[in-house]
């Protein structure tokens, strides 16, 4: 079955939510995403903004090198999910690097769960660990299906910086971005759970950025 004509007829007639803007998450890196951020609003929910991603964007160094004082932007360097639609296409480990999804739509750069219209989650970890300060999420199908991101510590415990009810945005690639305000811990990783029952098709997600600053913990 053609997974590229699957519900695309659906996700255009729902009515787009409003989504804030990013402000240059991206900027750092050549050829990716580039959008610009509000605040969240008061119930601490993040939003969302379409973007479209370049043609031939492809994925570089994890890793940015933070300004003097400032915080690193950085890409997850492994990734693991509770279902995959593949071992290589479409698997957990197409959400690290930077966003390589040259388009919106059902492209195998970016992970999918193994079945649509279910719950499903992914974890990624990251090269340097950080006391987090935001947390951006390239979504390039479906958007946004995401009701909770958790931040995982360095001692493997769990933060809700996020919670959500699974909503069809019209365009897409979206980006959804979390500040992280307050955080007394040091995160080694993310954990993202979708809920694709809103749409009854696949939430795919192409990158996941991690920002913050470096400590001696």
């Amino acid at each position: 079955m053609n997974r590229k004509l699957v519900a695309a007829i659906l996700v255009l007639a729902l009515v787009a939510i409003a989504c804030g803007r990013v402000n240059e998450i991206m900027s750092d890196v050549a050829g990716t995403l580039e959008a610009t951020t509000v605040e969240a609003p008061e119930t601490g929910e993040a939003t969302v903004e379409p973007t479209a991603a370049p043609a031939g964007a492809t994925a570089v160094a994890p890793t940015s090198a933070p300004a003097a004082g400032g915080p690193i932007r950085q890409w997850a360097i492994s990734a693991a999910a509770n279902s995959e639609y593949g071992t290589s296409d479409w698997s957990a480990m197409q959400a690290t690097g930077a966003p390589d999804t040259s388009d919106c739509g059902d492209y195998v750069t970016a992970w999918a769960a193994a079945t649509a219209g279910t719950e499903e989650w992914i974890e990624l970890t990251y090269a340097t660990f950080v006391r987090p300060t935001e947390v951006n999420i390239v979504q390039s199908y479906n958007p946004n299906q995401v009701v909770k991101v958790e931040l995982i510590d360095n001692v493997s415990g769990y933060h809700v910086i996020y919670t959500g009810e699974p909503k069809a945005v019209g365009e897409c690639p979206c980006v959804l971005s979390i500040p992280v305000e307050g955080a007394d811990y040091v995160v080694a990783g993310i954990r993202i759970t979708i809920d694709q029952s809103a749409v009854q098709d696949w939430n795919e997600i192409d990158a996941v950025e991690l920002v913050g600053y470096v400590t001696e913990e």
